[in-house]
């Protein structure tokens, strides 16, 4: 038996062993998950996997870093420099930086942080001669973000009655106006923000074939870090990404469970296999 395996409790060494078809691991506090997950990753590659076809998602950079410097200590070599491990938005952002052409962008779009992106939301206010304190940027971009994250573009943002009296309701009803003059600069300036880095990556498998099944083939094991803390277009995205892989890991915190909205259940309890640790 492998080393990296021989440290491993009944409970972790069968949430590691498991490499075909779908499993979702609960894990309460300090029942080892981040050494499950890495260990899980380093057996994959001992067993001939591709470091090529295996994907990570973490939800921080020092989460990420921290994989990889793990399945390089237990693997003793350089192979974990090839995996894609990191924060859904760095993965999306690496794919698009090949991709984005396919949706009309160039390759090397610029990324806007948050100070930028509201710098246009605000420029956009002023074009369109708004009250900016009634329309304050930061909460025009808020908003903004959260239809992004829901994966909902300006059009369907104009016509949806529910969002619309929101806005009314708020003394703000330009939102969707900005919105759209928002997206339409980014996209004229050959940007993108944050939030786009999930949408847009959505938007290019959907709407291109070739590159949704390159994507489905390439990453066939995929694992995600507390996966409960997902928002729509990241589920969406890997529900796209998953359609043709022969594993697929849920790795859920265990406190954080029955703590979040009553939309995720239906998410968390659909892998085939489940392992709690506690």
């Amino acid at each position: 038996m492998q080393d990296y395996i021989k440290g491993l409790n009944e409970r972790q060494k069968e949430a590691v062993l498991h490499i075909q078809g779908p499993i979702m691991i609960i894990a309460g506090a300090g029942s080892g998950k981040t050494k499950v997950l890495t260990t899980r990753i380093a057996h994959l590659m001992a067993s001939g996997i591709d470091s090529f076809n295996i994907l990570a998602l973490t939800f921080t950079n020092k989460a990420a870093r921290e994989m990889k410097e793990r399945v390089e200590h237990i693997l003793g070599n350089s192979e974990a420099r090839n995996l894609y491990i990191g924060t859904f938005h760095s993965v999306f952002a690496r794919i698009l930086r090949a991709e984005a052409h396919r949706i009309g962008y160039p390759n090397n779009f610029t990324i806007y942080d948050t100070d930028d992106a509201k710098s246009v939301v605000k420029a956009v206010i002023n074009e369109m001669h708004l009250d900016d304190k009634l329309y304050k940027p930061a909460t025009v971009y808020n908003r903004i973000s959260s239809a992004k994250n829901a994966l909902v573009s300006p059009a369907d943002y104009a016509t949806d009655y529910y969002v619309q009296q929101e806005d009314i309701r708020a003394n703000r009803p330009a939102i969707a106006k900005i919105y759209d003059a928002y997206c339409k600069r980014c996209f004229k300036n050959g940007a993108m923000d944050f939030d786009d880095l999930l949408l847009k990556f959505y938007e290019l498998l959907k709407t291109n074939a070739e590159s949704l099944s390159k994507y489905q083939h390439k990453f066939k094991y995929i694992l995600i870090d507390e996966y409960q803390d997902t928002n729509p277009a990241q589920y969406e995205v890997i529900k796209l990404l998953g359609q043709c892989m022969k594993m697929f890991a849920w790795w859920a915190t265990m406190r954080r469970v029955f703590t979040v909205s009553a939309a995720l259940p239906s998410r968390i309890f659909c892998s085939s296999r489940k392992i709690m640790m506690k």
